[in-house]
């Protein structure tokens, strides 16, 4: 079968296939929506548009997408992006239900954009972990006044560091706390939980 250019639904004349060359096209309420060129790219463009993949299985681990590079050393690059320095922040949503999580980047300008990493709907958050275009990385607050990292607390309790091993145990009577501030006062100081534990400071 050999068609001029368009397969047009009858009764809904602005809703049709077109073939350009080297080219499908996909028209709906009289513009194109979804294409396919002659290297394999697929684009889709509307005011709405977007891909919404349902997948029915029952297994504990279905995949709904997977990008693939099939050459030796090739990366392989999920490229999201939004209007070019117009305040716009691409980001990726998790919903799981309860708390939603994103990671994604906070437009701020030049060095100064954030990739972000926490709970909350969009990279606006002030929870969560946040790491500015130099390198430096800020913990429950996205401002930096000091690098290359800053801890911060945002209750008035004890701003805490604790390290645990696989020797040690993981509750809050194990291993070794770093701390600062509290409701105690300005203190700051080093806590060795373990029974008949030292304290130790070298030099070489």
């Amino acid at each position: 079968v050999t068609i001029a250019d368009k397969i047009i639904h009858a009764g809904d004349t602005d809703t049709f296939m077109e073939f350009g060359t080297d080219t499908i096209s996909f028209d709906t309420a009289g513009s194109e929506k979804f294409s396919i060129n002659s290297t394999g790219t697929l684009a889709s463009s509307g005011a709405d548009a977007k891909l919404n993949v349902t997948n029915s299985g029952t297994d504990a681990s279905e995949i709904t997408s997977m990008f693939y590079t099939s050459g030796s050393g090739v990366h392989n690059q999920v490229h999201i992006k939004t209007s070019t320095n117009n305040g716009g922040d691409p980001y990726i949503k998790f919903d799981g239900g309860g708390q939603d999580m994103i990671v994604g980047e906070r437009y701020a300008g030049t060095t100064n954009n954030l990739l972000v990493l926490g709970p909350g709907n969009n990279p606006d958050t002030k929870d969560g972990i946040f790491v500015q275009g130099t390198g430096k990385v800020a913990i429950g607050t996205d401002v930096f006044p000091r690098g290359p990292l800053h801890i911060h607390e945002k209750t008035t309790g004890d701003c805490q560091i604790h390290l645990t091993n696989a020797e040690t145990g993981t509750t809050s009577a194990d291993g070794f706390t770093i701390f600062a501030g509290g409701d105690a006062g300005p203190d700051a100081g080093f806590v060795n939980r373990e029974d008949g534990g030292v304290i130790e400071f070298y030099t070489h």
